[in-house]
């Protein structure tokens, strides 16, 4: 095959695969290299993997409130707010040595481990996410998020 033949189907298959891209954008998963990595965050000592797409949002009104609240402060509590494309992620970490995550299974949580964190999860039918509860060092994890599935990548 002669060089210029090879130099013309190269440039047919780069023009076919950015039509396919333009076309279709679930393709463009093969050029993830551009997206964001995820990224290891510590909320009061605790370590989680926000998943990529996912930005810090300083500005997200119910941390204020959270913030603010004196109990939560008592406990040392520390609150990271994430928005994404899918929805948000809130995690809160605070320090209750008093904290038993069975006192929950009677309120309507179900018992789940999520990568060796024995915890609690519910459907927060009132604000439309899930709600997901583990103790890890005498410290009360909580997690919300829109996409359940989302866990497994958050909690580590």
């Amino acid at each position: 095959m002669k060089r210029s033949s090879i130099i013309k189907l190269s440039f047919a298959f780069a023009l076919l695969m950015i039509f396919i891209v333009a076309v279709n954008p679930a393709s463009s998963a093969l050029f993830d290299f551009f997206e964001e990595p995820a990224q290891n965050v510590t909320v009061c000592g605790v370590d989680f993997v926000i998943p990529s797409g996912y930005e810090f949002d300083e500005n997200f009104t119910d941390l204020m409130e959270i913030m603010a609240d004196e109990d939560f402060q008592a406990h040392n509590g520390e609150v990271k707010c994430y928005e994404g494309d899918a929805g948000n992620i809130t995690i809160m970490v605070s320090e209750d040595r008093k904290g038993k995550i069975s006192n929950l299974y009677s309120a309507g949580y179900d018992a789940k481990t999520i990568n060796g964190h024995k915890g609690a999860i519910k459907y927060m039918s009132d604000m439309d996410n899930y709600m997901y509860v583990f103790m890890e060092d005498d410290k009360l994890a909580v997690v919300y998020v829109d996409d359940k599935d989302l866990l497994e990548e958050i909690v580590v």
